[in-house]
Protein backbone atom coordinates (compact mmCIF):
# COMPACT_ATOMS: atom_id res chain seq x y z
CA UNK A 1 0.00 0.00 0.00
CA UNK A 2 1.08 3.35 -0.94
CA UNK A 3 2.02 5.81 2.28
CA UNK A 4 -0.43 8.64 2.60
CA UNK A 5 0.62 12.14 1.08
CA UNK A 6 -0.85 14.78 3.09
CA UNK A 7 0.11 17.36 -0.34
CA UNK A 8 -1.80 15.06 -2.19
CA UNK A 9 -4.63 14.79 0.00
CA UNK A 10 -5.21 18.65 0.50
CA UNK A 11 -5.17 18.93 -3.41
CA UNK A 12 -7.84 16.36 -4.08
CA UNK A 13 -9.96 18.03 -1.26
CA UNK A 14 -9.67 21.47 -3.05
CA UNK A 15 -10.11 20.52 -6.19
CA UNK A 16 -13.03 18.30 -5.32
CA UNK A 17 -14.26 21.55 -3.29
CA UNK A 18 -13.94 23.42 -6.08
CA UNK A 19 -15.57 21.32 -9.19
CA UNK A 20 -18.75 20.98 -6.70
CA UNK A 21 -18.75 24.85 -6.32
CA UNK A 22 -18.21 25.19 -10.78
CA UNK A 23 -20.01 22.17 -11.49
CA UNK A 24 -22.32 21.53 -8.26
CA UNK A 25 -22.97 17.85 -6.67
CA UNK A 26 -24.62 16.14 -9.41
CA UNK A 27 -22.65 16.64 -11.92
CA UNK A 28 -19.41 16.04 -9.88
CA UNK A 29 -17.22 12.65 -10.24
CA UNK A 30 -14.08 10.82 -8.98
CA UNK A 31 -13.17 10.26 -12.58
CA UNK A 32 -13.51 14.43 -13.71
CA UNK A 33 -11.99 15.26 -9.88
CA UNK A 34 -8.71 12.69 -10.27
CA UNK A 35 -8.19 14.73 -14.17
CA UNK A 36 -8.15 18.13 -12.59
CA UNK A 37 -5.54 16.43 -10.02
CA UNK A 38 -3.61 15.31 -12.75
CA UNK A 39 -3.57 11.54 -10.61
CA UNK A 40 -4.98 8.40 -11.36
CA UNK A 41 -8.83 7.28 -10.07
CA UNK A 42 -7.38 4.78 -7.91
CA UNK A 43 -4.98 7.46 -6.39
CA UNK A 44 -7.81 9.18 -4.64
CA UNK A 45 -9.53 5.46 -3.54
CA UNK A 46 -6.27 5.77 -1.35
CA UNK A 47 -7.77 8.08 1.12
CA UNK A 48 -11.80 8.03 0.45
CA UNK A 49 -13.40 5.22 0.27
CA UNK A 50 -15.87 6.33 -2.50
CA UNK A 51 -17.39 9.78 -3.59
CA UNK A 52 -19.65 10.32 -0.61
CA UNK A 53 -16.95 9.52 1.71
CA UNK A 54 -14.78 12.53 -0.15
CA UNK A 55 -18.01 15.06 -0.14
CA UNK A 56 -18.90 14.17 3.88
CA UNK A 57 -15.06 14.77 4.71
CA UNK A 58 -14.91 17.88 2.83
CA UNK A 59 -18.66 19.20 4.07
CA UNK A 60 -17.58 18.24 7.96
CA UNK A 61 -13.71 20.03 7.38
CA UNK A 62 -15.87 23.26 5.51
CA UNK A 63 -18.27 23.59 7.91
CA UNK A 64 -15.66 23.44 10.88
CA UNK A 65 -13.88 26.05 9.23
CA UNK A 66 -16.90 28.44 8.98
CA UNK A 67 -18.07 27.83 12.25
CA UNK A 68 -14.55 28.11 14.39
CA UNK A 69 -14.38 31.60 12.03
CA UNK A 70 -17.63 32.64 13.17
CA UNK A 71 -16.69 32.00 16.97
CA UNK A 72 -13.87 33.89 16.83
CA UNK A 73 -13.36 36.11 19.62
CA UNK A 74 -17.11 36.21 20.03
CA UNK A 75 -18.55 35.16 23.71
CA UNK A 76 -22.19 35.23 24.71
CA UNK A 77 -22.10 38.13 27.50
CA UNK A 78 -20.54 40.44 24.76
CA UNK A 79 -23.12 43.97 24.67
CA UNK A 80 -25.60 44.12 21.77
CA UNK A 81 -23.34 46.52 19.49
CA UNK A 82 -19.45 44.49 20.21
CA UNK A 83 -21.12 41.05 20.11
CA UNK A 84 -23.03 42.16 16.75
CA UNK A 85 -20.19 43.93 15.16
CA UNK A 86 -17.39 40.30 16.14
CA UNK A 87 -20.20 38.44 14.02
CA UNK A 88 -20.13 40.56 10.90
CA UNK A 89 -16.29 40.99 10.91
CA UNK A 90 -16.07 37.43 10.82
CA UNK A 91 -18.52 36.68 8.84
CA UNK A 92 -17.03 39.53 6.33
CA UNK A 93 -13.49 37.64 7.03
CA UNK A 94 -14.43 34.44 6.22
CA UNK A 95 -16.37 35.87 3.03
CA UNK A 96 -13.54 37.70 1.81
CA UNK A 97 -10.59 35.13 2.97
CA UNK A 98 -12.49 31.43 1.40
CA UNK A 99 -15.04 32.77 -1.03
CA UNK A 100 -14.71 29.32 -2.91
CA UNK A 101 -15.42 27.77 0.74
CA UNK A 102 -18.55 30.37 1.61
CA UNK A 103 -19.61 28.53 -1.81
CA UNK A 104 -19.23 25.48 -0.97
CA UNK A 105 -20.96 25.90 2.42
CA UNK A 106 -23.77 27.59 1.13
CA UNK A 107 -24.63 24.88 -1.75
CA UNK A 108 -24.18 22.36 0.82
CA UNK A 109 -26.88 24.71 3.12
CA UNK A 110 -29.26 24.46 0.12
CA UNK A 111 -29.42 21.24 -0.61
CA UNK A 112 -30.28 17.43 0.17
CA UNK A 113 -26.67 17.25 2.25
CA UNK A 114 -27.23 19.88 4.99
CA UNK A 115 -27.02 17.60 7.25
CA UNK A 116 -23.38 17.44 6.47
CA UNK A 117 -22.98 20.80 7.97
CA UNK A 118 -24.60 19.35 11.71
CA UNK A 119 -21.23 19.12 13.57
CA UNK A 120 -20.66 19.42 17.45
CA UNK A 121 -18.75 22.71 16.49
CA UNK A 122 -22.10 23.75 14.44
CA UNK A 123 -23.87 22.96 17.83
CA UNK A 124 -21.67 25.00 19.97
CA UNK A 125 -22.32 28.19 17.47
CA UNK A 126 -25.43 27.64 17.54
CA UNK A 127 -25.76 27.14 21.47
CA UNK A 128 -23.33 30.83 21.85
CA UNK A 129 -26.01 32.63 19.12
CA UNK A 130 -28.86 31.50 21.14
CA UNK A 131 -27.46 32.82 24.36
CA UNK A 132 -26.83 35.65 22.99
CA UNK A 133 -29.66 36.61 21.62
CA UNK A 134 -31.44 35.56 24.66
CA UNK A 135 -29.47 37.66 27.05
CA UNK A 136 -30.20 40.86 24.80
CA UNK A 137 -33.96 39.97 24.64
CA UNK A 138 -34.43 39.64 28.00
CA UNK A 139 -32.73 42.77 28.95
CA UNK A 140 -35.04 44.57 26.73
CA UNK A 141 -31.90 45.33 23.78
CA UNK A 142 -33.83 43.16 21.29
CA UNK A 143 -37.74 43.11 20.68
CA UNK A 144 -38.82 39.85 20.73
CA UNK A 145 -38.43 38.26 17.10
CA UNK A 146 -37.81 33.92 15.81
CA UNK A 147 -34.90 32.81 15.14
CA UNK A 148 -35.82 32.56 11.21
CA UNK A 149 -36.50 36.96 11.65
CA UNK A 150 -33.65 37.34 13.62
CA UNK A 151 -31.27 35.81 11.25
CA UNK A 152 -32.96 37.35 8.01
CA UNK A 153 -33.03 40.99 9.99
CA UNK A 154 -29.40 40.53 11.36
CA UNK A 155 -27.63 38.98 8.55
CA UNK A 156 -29.36 39.55 5.58
CA UNK A 157 -28.05 43.24 4.29
CA UNK A 158 -24.33 41.56 5.31
CA UNK A 159 -25.02 38.32 3.33
CA UNK A 160 -26.30 41.00 0.46
CA UNK A 161 -23.11 43.30 0.20
CA UNK A 162 -21.40 39.99 0.00
CA UNK A 163 -22.94 38.72 -2.75
CA UNK A 164 -22.59 42.03 -4.40
CA UNK A 165 -18.96 41.92 -3.88
CA UNK A 166 -18.69 38.54 -5.42
CA UNK A 167 -20.68 39.13 -8.65
CA UNK A 168 -18.63 42.68 -8.94
CA UNK A 169 -21.84 44.01 -9.58
CA UNK A 170 -25.60 45.37 -7.55
CA UNK A 171 -28.74 43.92 -8.96
CA UNK A 172 -28.69 47.07 -10.86
CA UNK A 173 -25.64 46.03 -12.45
CA UNK A 174 -23.47 49.08 -11.12
CA UNK A 175 -19.94 48.07 -9.94
CA UNK A 176 -19.40 47.03 -6.87
CA UNK A 177 -16.73 46.00 -4.34
CA UNK A 178 -17.27 45.48 -0.70
CA UNK A 179 -16.12 47.92 1.64
CA UNK A 180 -16.28 48.67 5.53
CA UNK A 181 -17.95 51.93 5.30
CA UNK A 182 -20.85 49.85 3.31
CA UNK A 183 -20.89 46.88 6.24
CA UNK A 184 -20.84 49.59 9.15
CA UNK A 185 -23.40 52.12 7.17
CA UNK A 186 -25.70 48.55 7.16
CA UNK A 187 -24.75 47.59 10.47
CA UNK A 188 -25.79 51.11 11.82
CA UNK A 189 -29.38 50.45 10.51
CA UNK A 190 -29.57 46.90 11.35
CA UNK A 191 -28.66 47.94 15.26
CA UNK A 192 -31.41 50.43 15.11
CA UNK A 193 -34.15 48.57 14.16
CA UNK A 194 -33.43 46.21 16.39
CA UNK A 195 -33.62 48.08 19.39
Amino acid sequence: MRPRDNAKLDKIKSHAISSIVKEGFDQFSIQKLAKACSISVGTIYIYFKDKESLIFTIAQEVSDAYYQAMLKNFSPDMDLREGLWVQWENRANFALKEPIQLAFHDLLLNSPLYHLTLTPLHDQLTEYFSLFVNNHTEKGNIKPMSGEVYSSLVYGPLNHLIRFHQRGRTFRGKPYSFSMNDMRESFEFVLKILQ
